[in-house]
C-alpha cells in the first residue's frame, strides 16, 4: 500500500498516517486507526485533524465521553491557529 511505503520512508509525515488512519476508518478497523492517529500525535499534537478523526473513531466505538474531549480538543487547537485545518470546519459525528 502507498500509504504505508510513504511512511516507512518517513515515519514522522503526519499526512500520511492521517490519510492512512482514514482509510482503516473507512475499513472499519477501528484500533488501527487508533494506533496511526495517536502515532501521529506523537509526532504532531498540536494538529487538530487527528484529533477530530480520533473523535469520531471514540464515537464509533461508543465511547462518546472521550469522543467530545478529542473533538473539543481538535476545536481548541483550530482556534489557536485557524489557518492549521479548514477541514474542521462544521464537521459532526457520523452515524453509527
Amino acid at each position: 500500500m502507498f500509504l504505508r511505503r510513504a511512511i516507512a520512508n518517513r515515519t514522522d509525515y503526519v499526512p500520511a498516517r492521517v490519510a492512512l488512519s482514514k482509510a482503516l476508518m473507512g475499513l472499519k478497523k477501528w484500533e488501527e486507526a487508533i494506533l496511526e492517529l495517536n502515532e501521529a500525535l506523537r509526532f504532531d499534537p498540536r494538529h487538530p485533524q487527528p484529533h477530530l478523526l480520533l473523535s469520531q473513531v471514540y464515537f464509533r466505538l461508543g465511547d462518546e465521553q472521550r469522543a467530545r474531549q478529542e473533538k473539543d480538543l481538535s476545536l481548541k487547537l483550530r482556534r489557536e491557529n485557524p489557518a492549521a485545518l479548514e477541514a474542521v470546519q462544521g464537521r459532526n459525528f457520523p452515524a453509527r
